[in-house]
């Protein structure tokens, strides 16, 4: 099967964009198109009508029509024009109601389709993929899809419509004259299939280059306390930067193109021209033909054509738009991985819970040349507890994805009860399952619904309270009920993003309780308590212990502490399973197993550091005693002092420009030679009225004859030279304004990404990174309202009105004022058509930014969407939010249409007030057919240009919105400023001690909501000891690595390190001697030697000696050994494409090979397996001589060494000493030792 989707062609896509359809959809559609098809025929029948008006104005000329025939005539012919005034309101109205709306609705059912087809390629897909470039399918490129099938599809047939209906006109009205004017068609299609295909190719390329920079971006800002923490913030600004770049070329190149084919397509137009004036000229005077035939054809051609350059910008919009539906389609159409969501599939009617692996072989597709199970067969007893123990990477989690169909095996099979899995209805499987993995993934909603997503699978409705019910009762046996309603809204409180509100343990006991709650026939188990907290823990395995019968339980077990009760224990290596059989059994054998019991014998009594001679020192009075708490009425008053919350600041139109016009500084020279072309383009659309007029006058001379002919070639020659200009100016302004558009975007995502790289953790607390994601995805559109092209385009239509006015004065100031008095109604008119529709597409694109975001959110959590069934929930909430975006964009669509009817209306309105009144000045002799046609056709034909750009005010005010964002973003001062090197002190060395004096912390926002996170913290810590912190989980203790590493200030206290307060050290500098390992490992896209080289300050600075060294204290050098590529290994999203061990393992050699002076360790260990862990906690221990380390940890073995250990409560050091004074005691340390060694 192949991997990729087939490639579409353009009619193709159309097709498919046409078939979400519905019939509804498509009545509004047929009705469109017949109104844009009436709209183009509305052009070139005035034609006809101008034709006989301008033979009327030659007869009366020459004398062959009398003045009242001639009024007459005027009277009535200027009467239709108020004809067509009313055709063309409805026939406007017609065409934005039918593709505006079906336009939505469309897009709107293939975002729909898209997540769906995300969703069924399930966790390989989204693995392949990335869920940046994913998420840039469903936001931006849908965007730019529904911006092109909407109003700008309606624009681009009525242009069609019109040239078509033009030429038909000018072959009826003259078939001699009329077959040489349409050797231009065959030009115009040759110019608009290469500039289709130039444009097309480029926008794919710069697409894909897209979405690797929101790939980027998602990574940085949802690994952002990695990112801080290794003051990586400038590197992932510069590799933003990169990519950004090397997507400009195909960026510029995709405007350029677009504007050469419409330049292309106006020299055509005017050489068309030019043409037919030579050859008109001599059947007019061979009398093959009469004055209003050459003129219905020449202007017929003439206003055809003018509709092409009008429509230009909604062309080029359609040609991204396909482009962009081809992407999109490439994801719906890609090759399913396997059946994710299938109809079909065996439904067995009992389940036991037998699983089989029968020579299972199974290599990760993103690295198919390495094999994780390679001929592996195994039992898994139905009703049993199965532990699977084995080093990290030997391929436990590998069995977990395949166990819930995640993937399928190259080669073998798995049966569950009897039935090849793959035979199964995955439906059906995973709702007979239950996950809880190591790293829990939770949603940006409430505690309650994140339980209640468990319930999900059972099928069932249940009422709300009900619902609430089973959801306490989960959260009860999962020990998560007391912090639960110690939260300030409860169970309706917000976890934020991925559940960052949480602590690790706090989250992983809600995802045992979203576990729980569903009565699982299956449970697997993947450390799901490793980041628990001793009581909890206890209590949990009771739970967990209890639900465990009657059921089939596989665990992941890294401590084998946790694998004494189950009923076999499968011991994994490289080669399969290496052994089986119960605790005892397995240790009676003394063969690996035993060994892997010995390695966690000796390392349970390692410590992180080891004594190397350092005294223990009491670093409180007092010791083992417990410490005083302050009140939470002391602490919130502490909080209260805090920095109000930054109110937005409002900026004013003019700032906006002086912002924007600060960014173009840069590319002046280029913007200023770009607009001087657009100039010139503008002047010579008035030139070329004025030869026109010049032309068709020469038709009216009496005699005509060999002078007149002479004449009209003399014009017809100007017209090339015009031509020739215009072709020129065009295209150099396309280029020069492209590059300037594209390096305007690009300065100003710049600016956005590494300005957002700046801020301080608690705004990404409050900005989940899916919402900052979607945000800069999404800036290319929005800016391009503000782009030098657009710039250029409204230079055009100012310059070819104002000079067109000009003209017409100049030549006859009666026609000249009357004519321009008609321009304000256009220009007005235009106007509210274009505010009408800003106010529309702001409102919806708000709301489609939170679908987006939505969407974004989805596709991170893919496994867990995966394991709890949620693709039909998560389908109908995505309706019901793209839902109420088009119910709110559908409030001022009436309005905005009805504007619009009556601004295209105007133009004919104007053409009829015109004719009249110049025709009576004619027929009065104040003024001449010639002054007549240069005023009208100097006026006419640049007015509709300047109105035309009024159709993107709504591009105008997006962009407008979208920099008043940024500037607010960048007017942001964070209080912690870690961009300059210039504030505060060089922490040249950290050699001393690090203390936390009366420290009193809240999260930002929620200070005043209840008890704070840490109130009255005192701690320290002397140079090269070991000080632990351990307490229940929620306690605080990752709180104070945080402010440590000065993610946050705290808002009463202080925190010191040798001595000074680090709010006067630079933060850059102060990181730099710190090494932060979170129990949430974070690695980012690249290759592992990226990964390992992420915290150093210089990567080209290090040594290969240094990088081997590191390597060998994690101990990940048999592992990269063992990779084809080793160190060039890809690592895949998040680093999926290796164990967890593995991840974490990496995480650690990062750390160590900046040679930090600090070691700050939040469960570092907690995810290897026991000889890796007995090798990396010598390898930290080693590490730590002469280094300050600080370590959170939950299992006490690990600490009971150290120097100094904390136990911290609710926030609070409830007691401190060492490991012995702290058990003599007998206080909360001595009660948790107690129930863990109970456990061991």
């Amino acid at each position: 099967m192949t991997n990729e989707a087939p490639t579409l062609g353009t009619i193709q896509v159309l097709r498919k964009v046409l078939g979400y359809s519905s019939r509804a959809d498509a009545l509004l559609l047929a009705g469109g198109t017949i109104a844009s098809a009436v709209q183009g025929l509305l052009l070139p029948i005035m034609t006809i009508l101008y034709g006989s008006l301008a033979g009327d104005f030659a007869g009366l000329t020459s004398g062959q029509l009398s003045r009242d025939t001639f009024l007459a005539h005027l009277g009535s012919k200027s009467l239709y024009f108020v004809y067509l005034a009313c055709a063309e309101a409805v026939a406007s109205y017609g065409i934005w109601m039918g593709f505006t709306v079906a336009g939505e609705s469309i897009t709107a059912k293939i975002r729909q389709r898209t997540l769906a087809a995300i969703l069924e390629q399930g966790v390989a897909g989204s693995s392949k993929h990335g869920p940046g470039a994913m998420t840039t399918q469903i936001g931006a490129h849908c965007d730019t899809m529904q911006e092109g099938i909407s109003s700008k599809l309606g624009r681009v047939l009525a242009a069609v419509a019109g040239v078509i209906a033009a030429f038909g006109i000018a072959f009826s009205r003259d078939w001699k004259l009329s077959p040489m004017m349409s050797s231009g068609l065959v030009a115009f299609g040759l110019v608009g299939a290469a500039g289709g295909r130039a444009i097309k190719r480029s926008t794919e390329r710069s697409m894909a280059t897209a979405g690797e920079a929101s790939r980027i971006a998602h990574e940085a800002v949802s690994g952002i306390s990695c990112v801080m923490a290794s003051s990586a913030q400038a590197r992932m600004t510069d590799k933003y930067l990169q990519v950004l770049r090397s997507g400009l070329r195909n960026a510029a190149a995709s405007r350029a193109a677009g504007d050469a084919m419409m330049a292309g397509i106006s020299c055509i137009a005017t050489l068309l021209f030019a043409l037919a004036f030579w050859q008109g000229s001599r059947l007019f005077v061979s009398g093959e033909v009469d004055i209003g035939d050459v003129l219905t054809v020449l202007l017929a051609i003439l206003l055809g054509t003018a509709s092409l350059g009008i429509v230009a910008p909604s062309a080029q919009a359609l040609t991204s738009a396909i482009a962009a539906a081809e992407q999109i389609f490439s994801i719906i159409h890609a090759p399913l991985p396997i059946t994710s969501r299938p109809d079909g599939g065996e439904k067995p009617v009992e389940l036991q819970g037998c699983f089989a692996f029968r020579d299972v072989h199974f290599s990760y597709p993103s690295r198919p040349d390495v094999p994780i199970l390679n001929g592996l067969d195994l039992t898994i007893e139905a009703g049993k507890t199965t532990a699977l123990v084995g080093a990290s990477g030997c391929g436990k989690s590998t069995i977990f994805s395949l166990l819930q169909r995640f993937y399928d095996p190259q080669y073998g099979t798995i049966e569950l009860d009897g039935h090849r899995l793959d035979e199964l209805s995955v439906e059906w499987l995973r709702s007979n399952m239950a996950v809880v993995s190591q790293e829990p993934i939770l949603f940006n909603t409430s505690i309650h619904q994140n339980i209640a997503f468990g319930l999900h699978k059972t099928g069932c409705r249940y009422t709300p309270e009900r619902e609430r019910l089973l959801v306490v009762a989960a959260a009860t046996k999962a020990c998560a009920h007391d912090f639960i309603v110690a939260q300030p809204d409860g169970y309706d409180t917000v976890v934020g993003d991925r559940g960052a509100l949480l602590s690790g343990g706090q989250r992983q006991r809600v995802a045992i309780a979203r576990a729980l709650i569903s009565d699982p026939k299956i449970l697997l188990l993947d450390e799901a308590t490793s980041a628990l907290d001793t009581v909890s823990e206890n209590l949990i395995q009771a739970a967990l212990s209890a639900a465990r019968r009657d059921r089939t339980v596989v665990m992941i077990a890294h401590r084998l502490s946790t694998a004494q009760s189950a009923d076999c224990i499968v011991v994994l290596g490289e080669q399969g399973v290496v052994e089986k059989g119960t605790y005892q059994e397995l240790v009676a054998r003394r063969g690996a197993f035993f060994n892997l019991v010995e390695s966690q014998g000796v390392a349970a009594d390692l410590p992180y550091r080891q004594n190397f001679g350092v005294s223990t020192v009491s670093l409180v009075s007092g010791t083992g005693t417990r410490m005083d708490e302050k009140s939470d009425a002391a602490c919130l008053e502490s909080c209260a002092t805090s920095a109000p919350h930054r109110v937005a600041e409002e900026f004013r139109p003019w700032q906006i420009f002086k912002f924007a016009a600060r960014v173009y500084l840069q590319s002046r020279h280029l913007f200023i030679f770009g607009i001087f072309c657009a100039v010139v383009c503008g002047c010579t659309s008035t030139m070329q009225s004025f030869v026109v007029a010049q032309a068709i006058s020469a038709f009216g001379d009496r005699p005509l004859g060999l002078k007149s002919l002479q004449n009209i070639d003399h014009w017809s020659a100007l017209l090339i030279a015009v031509a020739v200009v215009q072709l020129t100016a065009s295209m150099m302004r396309g280029f020069s304004l492209a590059v300037c558009t594209e390096r305007f975007i690009l300065q100003v995502r710049d600016k956005t990404f590494g300005h957002m790289m700046q801020q301080t953790m608690s705004y990404f607390d409050s900005h989940p990174a899916t919402s900052l994601t979607t945000m800069l995805s999404s800036l290319p559109g929005e800016l391009n309202g503000a782009g030098a092209s657009l710039i250029g385009t409204f230079t055009i239509g100012l310059v070819g009105l104002v000079s067109a006015i000009c003209l017409a004065i100049a030549v006859s100031w009666k026609l000249g004022l009357v004519f321009t008095a008609v321009v304000p109604l256009l220009l007005a008119s235009g106007y509210l058509y274009g505010a009408f529709a800003s106010s529309r597409e702001q409102q919806g694109r708000k709301l489609y930014a939170d679908a987006v975001g939505y969407a974004t959110e989805v596709i991170d959590g893919m496994s867990t969407v995966a394991s709890l069934q949620l693709e039909d929930s998560v389908l109908s909430e995505f309706r019901e939010t793209l839902a109420a975006a088009r119910r709110s964009s559908a409030a001022l669509a009436n309005r905005a249409c009805l504007v619009f009817a009556v601004s295209q209306a105007a133009q004919y309105l104007c053409f009829a007030a015109c004719f009249y009144y110049g025709g009576t000045l004619i027929a009065s002799g104040q003024a001449t057919m010639l002054q007549f046609f240069i005023c009208f056709t100097a006026v006419v034909t640049s007015t509709p240009s300047a109105g035309a750009c009024f159709g993107f005010l709504p591009d105008v005010h997006k962009a407008a919105a979208a920099l008043r964002g940024i500037m607010d973003l960048l007017a942001q001062e964070p209080p912690i400023d870690s961009a300059t090197d210039a504030a505060g002190l060089a922490a040249s060395k950290v050699s001393s001690l690090i203390a936390l004096d009366n420290v009193v912390f809240s999260y930002p926002g929620k200070g005043s909501d209840g008890a704070p996170t840490l109130r009255g913290i005192n701690l320290a810590a002397h140079k090269g000891q070991l000080v632990a912190l351990v307490g229940p989980s929620g306690s605080g203790k990752s709180s104070i690595l945080s402010l440590i590493l000065r993610f946050y200030d705290p808002q009463a206290g202080s925190v010191l390190v040798d001595g000074l307060d680090i709010r006067k050290l630079r933060v850059s500098s102060l990181r730099r001697h710190m090494a932060y390992i979170t129990q949430d490992t974070v690695l980012f896209s690249g290759t592992i030697r990226e990964n390992l080289l992420f915290s150093a300050a210089d990567p080209s600075r290090v040594s290969p000696l240094q990088l081997e060294a590191a390597i060998e204290a994690a101990a990940l050098k048999d592992t990269i050994a063992s990779l084809p590529d080793g160190l060039n290994t890809a690592v895949g999203h998040r680093g999926m494409s290796l164990s967890g061990g593995q991840r974490q393992r990496i995480a650690i050699a990062r750390a160590l090979i900046s040679n930090p002076a600090v070691l700050l360790l939040d469960e570092a260990t907690s995810a290897l397996d026991n000889v890796s862990e007995q090798i990396v906690q010598k390898a930290i221990g080693s590490a730590a001589l002469h280094r300050t380390t600080i370590a959170v940890a939950q299992r006490l073995s690990t600490v009971k060494n150290a120097d100094c250990i904390y136990v911290v409560d609710r926030g609070s050091v409830v007691e401190s000493g060492t490991h012995r004074e702290l058990l003599a005691s007998g206080g909360l340390y001595a009660t948790m030792w107690d129930l863990q060694t109970s456990l061991e």
